[in-house]
């Protein structure tokens, strides 16, 4: 028998019950992909030290101090670890856990079950809880053959979470407080050491609605040619004459966003395009007068401010380390979160990218046309890198719920509020963080007259 003796990681928390470890016995324990869940389940979110044995066994046993033990079966790294992910990898069936007295919470879905197995553990569990975290942290899914869109984006609906309709629920989160169940009932006491956060986030795709007091008569034009609205049109010119007068533009909204997050108690996070390009899809330069006010006001208010990498530069990780060099240089603050312009994401060039521009925190993943967890969490976690076979030193805070849903749902407006605030409800269960994004170009406009009062509304609701 081979033991590893696992040390605490240092991503996320301190370990803060160094007495108390357990011992994880499970075949192929020396697999860096079961080490990455192990540690972000036992040392970041538990705060416990574990020890690794090697079995030949068909089973993950955990062994409590207590000398009670759990265990369930090895489902997912039973296959050739040389074999790239396939979609016979998938999994197929969604198996609903009930909730004990020690937990007072909903059922919630799990998957890579086996019906008959069985064990002469205390507690025995017929799915394999390291495959379900792996497959929804890792995102291994997003590597398959499947069609992209025109921005060579995931398609959401192709997703297994979403086919199952359990993207609505953060499976990952919910599989830690069954388990923080059972080590109770078994003799070990674990401390949740998170608070449920309220975070507010706003990417500035477009700086203001009128470049110039002249530029009402392009988008005027833009919005018959492009969007063949006249009603757009004529709001454009009549909306641009009064900013003629008066400099009121309809999409100089940051200051206002920024104050009722202060006043609801969300925190602020501001993504600024870094380089102005039409290809690049960024519409002002960082180095104009009203953009470096605006944003030294932000950041004076307590505000993040982030970077917001071009089209592109997902899979390019020499553009993006130099648009945030950039901003870094304009700004001269220590940009460190991030999140990609239309949430364009590769899981293994997107990574490797982030951490060559020394990005510390990204905040892309979303399934853009419904809310919910895309990574099956709300919690702040280690992204995977695919390319070495370990975990990044990017830490990912998944994005919950953007605006556009309010467009691109498939279904009504109620519809969609009623699943916000079902993953709110959720998300404050678990403590963990509901991140919203409302883009500045959100409001003042027809597209959203009916939609932008949501905005406070749900902030109201997350709070």
């Amino acid at each position: 028998m081979i033991t590893f003796a696992i040390m605490s990681s240092p991503s996320l928390n301190t370990i803060k019950n160094s007495n108390k470890s357990i011992v994880i016995r499970c075949p192929a324990s020396y697999r860096p992909e079961r080490k990455y869940v192990f540690d972000i389940l036992f040392c970041d979110r538990f705060s416990i030290d574990y020890y690794l044995e090697d079995s030949q066994s068909d089973s993950t046993i955990i062994a409590l101090p207590s000398g009670k033990s759990i265990s369930f079966p090895d489902v997912f790294f039973a296959r050739d670890e040389n074999e790239p992910f396939s979609c016979s990898d998938l999994p197929t069936t969604v198996q609903w856990i009930e909730t004990s007295d020690d937990w007072k919470e909903e059922r919630f879905p799990v998957f890579y079950g086996v019906e008959d197995y069985v064990d002469s553990s205390d507690v025995v569990l017929q799915w394999d809880v390291i495959a379900v975290l792996f497959f929804c942290l890792a995102r291994w899914e997003e590597l398959l053959e499947y069609p992209r869109d025109a921005y060579d984006r995931f398609v959401g609906t192709d997703s297994f979470l979403v086919k199952q309709a359990i993207h609505m629920y953060p499976i990952v989160d919910y599989c830690e407080l069954y388990l923080r169940a059972i080590f109770t009932r078994l003799g070990l006491d674990t401390e949740l050491g998170r608070t449920y956060r309220s975070i507010s986030t706003h990417d500035v795709d477009i700086h203001r609605y009128y470049r110039a007091p002249t530029s009402l008569l392009t988008v005027a034009l833009g919005d018959i040619v492009n969007r063949k609205n006249m009603t757009y049109a004529w709001w454009t010119l009549w909306t641009g004459i009064k900013n003629v007068f008066t400099s009121s533009d309809p999409w100089d909204n940051n200051a206002y966003m920024r104050e009722q997050d202060k006043n609801h108690g969300a925190e602020s996070i501001f993504y600024y395009l870094p380089r102005k390009d039409k290809n690049a899809g960024a519409s002002y330069h960082l180095t104009e007068d009203a953009v470096l006010r605006e944003i030294r006001l932000l950041a004076e208010g307590q505000a993040t401010i982030g970077a917001h990498p071009s089209l592109g530069t997902y899979r390019d990780a020499e553009a993006m380390a130099n648009e945030v060099k950039v901003l870094r240089s304009v700004t001269g603050l220590p940009i460190v979160e991030s999140r990609q312009h239309f949430l364009q994401w590769h899981p293994i060039d997107t990574v490797d990218a982030l951490e060559q521009a020394g990005v510390e925190l990204d905040s892309t993943m979303h399934f853009r046309r419904s809310p919910g967890f895309r990574s099956g969490t709300s919690v702040v976690y280690p992204l995977w890198n695919f390319r070495e076979r370990r975990p990044s030193t990017v830490l990912e805070r998944p994005l919950i719920f953007m605006d556009q849903n309010l467009h691109l749902h498939s279904g009504s407006v109620g519809i969609l509020l009623s699943e916000v605030e079902q993953l709110i409800a959720r998300t404050k269960a678990v403590d963990g963080s509901f991140v919203m994004l409302w883009h500045n170009s959100s409001f003042n406009h027809p597209e959203w007259k009916e939609c932008q009062k949501y905005f406070v509304d749900i902030l109201k609701k997350a709070a």
